[in-house]
């Protein structure tokens, strides 16, 4: 966590434990308040282990029915205690269930200084309702309740809502936390204190009846939460057919309105009648169960996972490209195959695999019954190659595609997006059927003009401006601050959407395309990049790395182009980082060698990404003229579960360290995965967790919208400001606080 983060916490530890001590030391007062302090004690010690949890994860408990209670019939003194009591009880509890949140110490403490902080404030208003005879010999005394209800509501959740923000970046907004939908069942348990209170002037025996009503209500707030169990599948938490329906079709139509791939996943369990009758149904719900939360875990927080009966599995993921829905199916194809599930009342463990098939919008189907039927042949295909496969539609060979129909398909559309020829004549018998030949001919036409058909259509592209950059932020970990972004190259097809690298830059580099296409990138990187920094001061600009392929590397001819773009666009040369592969470099030509000391003599800084691939000698870094080691995905992925790809990362970031060379670690895609590499002193990260690569627009949205931050800290890019030129800034010393996307809300600190 950051320094103010832990200033904060501290700050509401001393606050609230102050005020306990000054509120104890008149403990001998209490007087006759002991009898109402034991019932009112009992039940919100009881209740404390009591949680209703709503649709969004909030966590209610009806504590404040008790706590509200005290603050307006107790003194101070056993007001705290009423507080303290309760929250150790939950403290044990977690004791003995080795509850998750005892690895945060801070985080009972805190809630403990929270409700005291907010009881005792409310405590006061009330005494001062009270010292007003005239208000609170009046009906309007109700009313003034009601505000001091709201206020022990609203300052108990803003003290949360702080230590969120500060302590994770999870801003009111993200978290909700501040909403009507939020703060209403709170302060309708809280104003039901007061009902208590009242009770208990009338006749103390009243209480007994009035927890009736107390119940219902507590049990009312689990309505949304029945809602959402509805309409989730119960053996494995993914959501069930209809509600996975609804809600892909709700993204299908916002994919087709702005334009934007969207990915449709389907995926099967192999064998899973073998599991069932060899070692049981309950075996095999355990292995549904553990497949559905690795589904939740690999996705995103905005994908969608459902379950469609059996051993039948469904994804969407909006906004995702083919090739990265690939990478994404591969990953969860793997880490399937490698989980040992536990098997019920024994200590061994079994394995399953997974066949995958996806098609993606617009590329493949428009429409959501196509996209799936498409799938549905991608994984026909992934079994029929020998299971545990991932396939993508449009790799399925023609013959297969007409296989699947014939096998009581017929009432779907035929999918037509051939694969590849050569692959083609491989799964087919050398004279195939009469009726295959048309299909054949439709893949031999397909195959042949492909490339020269999308090479074409690539020179139109740069003529047309049919291409964009997209930027992904760089965030310092200890700041939480944005300091530079990436620039990565889309390409806006008409027909097909938006295209991924992936998939044109190797036909770029064939045809020759690649160097204009990279002096195109560079160009509009570097002008973006100096309008976003017109406007901010000199120690919030932000830097820009943009990727230098090998053909352009070893090209005399790019300095001249590197050196236009810089006089053009007027940015200051030591904002820019050219990323090259570590293999790159370590081939040592001649040329590379002089390009490579021309690019730092115009001050321009250089990064090496997927470093650790190359299968380069460490020692050999300390030669090369690098200002950043980029640590790829491939060392990222599960970090937390794998000790040598732990102790690799820190060899390279010790490395980096020891060299003066700053570090990013790509691709870091949940919390897990930040919080590992913050321990072991990774300075900035890229990836999913933050952002995704976004337009130049939503860039500049999120940049002017969001507040900004105090300078403070030494910068891993630049530790040394003074040797930068121009106006260079002191990169990490201060940027944007830069609110996390996609951290997740724990009611923990709620609670």
């Amino acid at each position: 966590m950051s320094v103010r983060a832990w200033i904060y916490i501290w700050t509401v530890l001393l606050v609230g434990g102050g005020l306990s001590g000054v509120a104890l030391l008149s403990i001998g007062e209490a007087g006759t308040s002991w009898t109402i302090f034991g019932v009112l004690l009992f039940l919100a010690a009881s209740t404390q282990l009591l949680e209703a949890e709503g649709q969004n994860h909030e966590a209610y408990y009806p504590h404040f029915v008790f706590f509200f209670a005290g603050v307006v019939i107790l003194p101070a003194s056993l007001l705290v205690l009423l507080i303290i009591i309760p929250h150790l009880v939950e403290w044990a509890k977690k004791r003995l269930t080795n509850h998750s949140t005892l690895k945060q110490w801070y985080i009972q403490p805190f809630n403990i200084a929270n409700f005291t902080i907010a009881a005792i404030l409310s405590h006061w208003l009330y005494v001062g309702l009270q010292n007003n005879s005239a208000l609170y010999n009046s009906p309007i005394r109700v009313f003034f309740v009601l505000l001091i209800a709201l206020a022990f509501v609203m300052c108990e959740n803003l003290l949360v809502s702080g230590v969120l923000y500060l302590a994770r970046n999870i801003t009111p907004r993200q978290s909700k936390i501040l909403t009507i939908e939020r703060l209403s069942p709170e302060l309708i348990l809280t104003n039901m204190g007061y009902v208590v209170v009242i009770l208990w002037a009338i006749d103390p025996w009243l209480l007994i009846p009035a927890l009736s009503p107390i119940i219902i209500l507590y049990e009312a707030l689990k309505v949304p939460k029945l809602k959402q169990e509805a309409q989730t599948d119960v053996k494995t938490g993914l959501l069930n057919v209809r509600h996975f329906d609804r809600l892909f079709d709700e993204e299908l139509a916002r994919a087709k309105r702005f334009n934007r791939p969207l990915t449709y996943i389907m995926a099967d369990l192999d064998l899973m009648r073998n599991i069932n009758n060899k070692h049981g149904h309950l075996a095999g719900d355990m292995v549904l169960a553990g497949i559905g939360k690795i589904i939740r875990d690999s996705l995103r927080q905005f994908d969608i996972a459902g379950r469609f009966g059996g051993e039948e599995f469904v994804i969407a993921l909006p906004e995702v490209t083919r090739s990265e829905a690939a990478l994404l199916a591969e990953r969860l194809r793997a880490t399937i195959a490698e989980t040992a599930f536990p098997l019920p009342n024994s200590t061994e463990t079994i394995h399953a695999t997974m066949s995958i098939g996806f098609a993606c919008f617009p590329y493949d189907a428009r429409e959501a019954v196509d996209l799936s039927h498409a799938a549905d042949i991608a994984v026909y295909h992934a079994k029929h190659i020998g299971r545990n496969q991932v396939a993508y539609i449009g790799d399925v060979p023609a013959e297969t595609k007409i296989e699947y129909n014939l096998k009581g398909q017929k009432d779907q559309p035929l999918v037509t997006n051939l694969g590849d020829s050569a692959a083609f004549q491989e799964v087919v018998l050398a004279e195939p059927p009469a009726q295959m030949k048309p299909y054949l001919q439709e893949a031999e036409i397909s195959a042949s003009n492909s490339e020269e058909s999308m090479e074409q259509q690539l020179r139109l592209a740069l003529a047309r401006n049919e291409l964009e950059v997209y930027y992904q932020p760089q965030v310092n970990l200890t700041t939480q601050t944005i300091i530079g972004m990436e620039a990565l190259v889309r390409w806006n097809h008409p027909g097909r959407g938006m295209v991924g690298p992936v998939e044109f830059i190797p036909i770029a580099e064939q045809s020759g395309l690649i160097f204009a296409l990279e002096a195109w990138v560079l160009q509009q990187a570097c002008q973006q990049t100096r309008l976003w920094n017109n406007n901010r001061p000199v120690a919030q600009a932000l830097t820009i790395s943009v990727n230098l392929s090998a053909l352009e590397f070893e090209r005399p001819a790019f300095i001249k182009t590197l050196t236009e773009v810089l006089d053009q666009t007027r940015l200051n040369p030591n904002l820019l980082f050219l990323e090259v592969t570590e293999s790159l470099l370590l081939k040592e030509t001649d040329s590379s060698r002089n390009l490579l000391g021309q690019i730092k003599k115009l001050g321009v800084r250089m990064a090496i990404d997927d470093f650790g691939t190359g299968y380069a000698n460490f020692s050999y870094l300390k030669d090369l003229a690098v200002d950043i080691i980029k640590i790829p995905r491939t060392f990222i992925e599960q970090l937390n579960d794998n000790p040598r790809k732990s102790a690799i990362v820190q060899a390279i970031i010790n490395l980096g360290h020891s060299l003066d060379i700053a570090i990013i670690a790509e691709g870091a895609e949940n919390s897990g995965e930040v919080a590992h590499l913050d321990k072991l002193g990774c300075e900035l990260v890229q990836g999913y967790y933050y952002a995704r690569p976004m337009p130049s627009r939503e860039v500049e949205a999120m940049l002017t919208s969001t507040p900004k931050a105090r300078p403070g800290g030494k910068s891993p890019i630049n530790p040394n400001p003074e040797i930068i030129r121009g106006d260079a800034p002191n990169w990490q010393s201060s940027g944007l606080v830069f609110n996390l996307f996609r951290a997740k809300i724990s009611h923990d600190l709620v609670g």
